[in-house]
């Protein structure tokens, strides 16, 4: 079956007890959600990004084709909640007597609108903690474009972010559900574990902005540097799922890391090399990570993200893999931006390298002295 638009930068979230991926003969499927994100494809959100495309494939068209294709025997049907939850006792009833349980819900973004707050919109909170702990075999599908708060993350065994997949969102998401796809993303962004977590809570001036006089909401980016995973690690706050962070149906071993800072440290290219290797029993991809702390003088974040690689691999197959991080790159990696002399500058002092798989595990370090 040939591969979807969309598939591998999804990322699985959470996968306990190997929910996922779903076997095509595992009976009955009953899919739940809202109409915007079960009745049609998540083509994304409103003003630069709306399209009208040629044709789209509604999530049940896609899983009863996926189903098909593999030629299992489960029994796929849907149930639309209301906006209001006004039925959501007939979806709690669908969902305890069903083999697996799939909960759509998400978010649609649009210019000229913002957010009140990180939660989904028409209370699917309430609508996945109501029916998650229905059923043991529950996998919440997430169709967004931003990081949305789970305060039910615990009541569900398995969560797979798809962001909107667009016109063929029925197909994409079926394929990573029932494995035709191995999910192999890694999260662009930071989940906080509740608003509390966020950069903003109690800052309404960071958002979403105070009138300053002028009728309307201001937004001071007081923050400064410290944006994403940045801003939790700075403040040493743990998030729910990490920037870099994604599961995989397969599992990775990093092995035999090698950090060369070059001669002198700071001018040249660091090399970093690192053994991957697939221990599961089926094909994915990994990415390897580099990060960099700089001195503290330097008045920068705990770590910055300065090189990755993708790595595809078979089942018991290694890679020997490099980053190689160029401080000449136009990223400037190692070098920070002096308003006195009008330029990128490595500031003299230790720098460590930590080499992981997420800004969180990133256990492998080095550290290299640049001279002054």
């Amino acid at each position: 079956m040939a591969r979807r638009i969309g598939t591998e930068i999804a990322v699985l979230l959470k996968n306990d007890g190997g929910i996922l991926p779903l076997d095509p003969n595992v009976g009955s499927v009953v899919v739940v959600g809202q109409s915007t994100f079960v009745d049609d494809a998540c083509l994304g959100g409103g003003g630069s990004s709306k399209v009208i495309p040629l044709y789209t494939v509604p999530p049940m068209d896609g899983m009863r084709d996926v189903v098909a294709g593999l030629g299992g025997s489960a029994i796929v049907t849907k149930i639309t909640v209301a906006d209001d939850l006004s039925n959501l006792e007939d979806a709690r009833a669908a969902a305890a007597e069903a083999d697996v349980v799939v909960i759509m819900v998400g978010l649609v973004a649009t210019e000229g609108s913002d957010q009140k707050d990180m939660n989904m919109a028409n209370e699917q909170n309430r609508l996945v903690a109501q029916i998650g702990p229905v059923n043991p075999r529950t996998v919440v599908v997430l169709k967004d474009g931003n990081p949305v708060l789970m305060p039910w993350i615990d009541s569900v065994p398995a969560v797979l972010e798809t962001w909107n997949q667009g016109t063929e969102d029925g197909h994409a998401v079926a394929d990573l559900l029932f494995g035709v796809v191995n999910p192999s993303g890694k999260l662009p962004t930071t989940y906080p574990r509740s608003e509390d977590d966020t950069l903003y809570s109690g800052l309404p001036e960071r958002y979403p902005g105070t009138d300053e006089g002028d009728g309307y909401p201001a937004i001071r980016y007081s923050e400064g540097l410290e944006m994403g995973y940045r801003w939790h690690q700075a403040q040493g706050i743990p998030p729910l799922f990490p920037f870099g962070y994604g599961l995989s149906y397969t599992t990775f071993h990093i092995s035999d890391v090698d950090v060369d800072p070059g001669d002198p440290p700071g001018t040249s290219p660091v090399m970093v090399h690192a053994t991957v290797t697939n221990t599961g029993d089926r094909a994915g991809a990994e990415v390897l990570q580099v990060y960099l702390g700089l001195p503290e003088s330097a008045g920068q974040p705990p770590k910055r993200l300065v090189g990755f690689a993708k790595v595809h691999l078979d089942p018991g197959d290694s890679a020997r893999t490099v980053v190689v991080v160029d401080p000449a790159a136009t990223h400037h990696p190692l070098s920070v931006w002096s308003v006195g002399r009008h330029a990128f500058v490595t500031v003299p002092g230790d720098h460590t390298v930590f080499v992981g798989t997420s800004s969180d595990d990133s256990p492998f370090t080095h550290t290299f002295t640049v001279a002054d």
